[in-house]
């Protein structure tokens, strides 16, 4: 790298991203370079909105954020469905101590469930993760081509 004030040669920026500087000639972080070789590019508010808030936007995966609602909903039962056998097993715990043996087979396939549904919900929510991540790559993909066509 080419030190933008003296023109030293340097292997460590110690500049901003803007222009690189050598350790001699390091100044504030605030102050861009100016120069003919690199343009500088002004962006207004309105190139950066986000077509999320348009309302033509629409997701390209509206199968997969479908069946995510449906697998987050499905975990949601489990769990409140898991949580009302352990409540009934604990409730004849109480009730028949001298009966472990049905309390037992009512509380850990409940807690199984239980659980076994949150990890459900779990996997619905990263599979919405991936799903958001990628429409967001997909827009900020559409603004930085939008700013290479106004630097050419």
């Amino acid at each position: 790298m080419i030190c933008a004030s003296c023109g030293n040669e340097s292997v460590v920026n110690f500049g901003n991203s803007y222009r690189y500087l050598c350790r001699t000639c390091k100044k504030s972080e605030d102050q861009p370079a100016e120069s003919e070789d690199s343009p500088t590019l002004q962006i207004e508010p309105d190139d950066i909105k986000s077509t999320t808030t348009n309302s033509a936007y629409r997701s390209n995966y509206g199968v997969a954020q479908a069946i995510s609602k449906l697998l987050s909903f499905i975990g949601w039962f489990m769990v409140v469905v898991g949580t009302g056998i352990v409540l009934v097993g604990l409730n004849n715990l109480n009730q028949n101590s001298d009966q472990t043996s049905l309390v037992m087979t009512l509380l850990i396939p409940g807690v199984s469930m239980a659980i076994s549904g949150l990890f459900l919900v779990a996997a619905a929510q990263v599979t919405q993760a991936t799903v958001d991540n990628a429409d967001h790559t997909r827009e900020i993909l559409k603004l930085l081509q939008k700013t290479n066509n106004k630097l050419h």
